[in-house]
C-alpha cells in the first residue's frame, strides 16, 4: 500500500489540500506538538518514535542541530521520509515501537499520538523508560476525551490524570505540558463515510449499541468539553 493512501493517522502535508480545514486544523496541531517538544529538549540523541511521514523529526532535527532516529512500523511511510525529509542527522528505521532496541539510549524521546494505538499502554510506558537516559526528556501525547467510539485505530481512552498516570507512577516527573483543542461539528459525525475517510468508524451507532460504556463516556464528554476534542502533551523527565 502507497503511503498516499494510508489512514490520516499519519499525516502528510505536501497532500493537504488548501480547502480541507480539518486536516489541515490536524496538522497545525501535530506542527505545535512538534514545536512545544522542541523547546524542552536537552542536549543530547534524540528519538522520534510513530514518526509516521518524517515532517516532525525533520523539525526537531532542523532546529535542535542534535542526531535523530525517526522509527515508524510502516515502510511506506519510512520511504516517504527518507526520500521527503532526508537530513544528515536523521536516520529514518522500519520497526514496532516495542520492538524497537538501542543499546545506548536517548536523552530525548518523543512519542505523539502513538500510545493511543497500543493495546497494552503500561507496556509503552515501560518500553520508553528503558530506552529514556536518566535526566532525559520523554515528550508524549495522546487524546483526553474518548476517541476509540469515533476512531477504529484508537483502542484505549485516556482521561488527563490517567495518562499523567501512567508516567508519574515509573517514577517520572512531569515539568511543563501543553493542552489543545480541536472543534468538531455533528455534520461530521453523522455524515456518511467516504472511501478515502479510513480514520472514522463505520457503523457508529451500531458500535455504541455493542458498546453501551462507550456511549456514556461520549456523553459525559460532551457535557464537559462540548463538540471538542482534548491533547495533552506531557514533559517529563527520568
Amino acid at each position: 500500500m502507497s503511503v498516499e493512501r494510508e489512514t490520516m493517522e499519519r499525516i502528510i502535508p505536501d497532500n493537504i489540500s488548501e480547502d480541507d480545514a480539518a486536516a489541515r486544523l490536524s496538522l497545525k496541531l501535530h506542527l505545535e506538538r512538534y514545536e512545544f517538544a522542541y523547546r524542552h529538549l536537552v542536549t543530547g540523541r534524540i528519538l522520534d518514535i510513530a514518526c509516521g511521514v518524517g515532517y516532525g523529526t525533520y523539525l526537531l532535527a532542523e532546529c535542535s542541530g542534535q542526531n535523530c532516529t525517526g522509527v515508524d512500523v510502516s515502510g511506506a511511510a519510512i520511504e516517504y521520509a527518507t526520500n521527503r525529509y532526508g537530513h544528515p542527522k536523521i536516520r529514518f528505521i522500519r520497526d514496532e515501537l516495542l520492538g524497537f532496541r538501542d543499546d545506548e539510549g536517548f536523552e530525548n524521546i518523543v512519542s505523539l499520538e502513538t500510545i493511543e494505538h497500543i493495546p497494552d499502554p503500561g507496556k509503552v510506558a515501560d518500553h520508553l523508560c528503558g530506552l529514556l537516559k536518566p535526566g532525559g526528556r520523554l515528550i508524549i501525547s495522546a487524546p483526553v476525551t474518548p476517541s476509540t467510539d469515533g476512531n477504529p485505530y484508537h483502542v484505549n481512552d485516556f482521561t488527563e490524570r490517567s495518562f499523567r498516570k501512567l508516567f508519574t507512577e515509573r517514577g517520572l516527573k512531569e515539568i511543563a505540558s501543553l493542552q489543545q483543542r480541536q472543534p468538531y461539528s455533528l455534520r461530521e459525525v453523522l455524515q456518511k463515510k467516504s472511501p478515502g475517510d479510513t480514520g472514522k468508524r463505520p457503523g457508529l451507532v451500531q458500535y455504541y449499541l455493542s458498546h453501551p460504556g462507550k456511549f456514556f463516556l461520549r456523553l459525559r464528554s460532551l457535557f464537559a468539553d462540548g463538540l471538542s476534542n482534548r491533547y495533552l502533551v506531557l514533559v517529563l523527565t527520568k
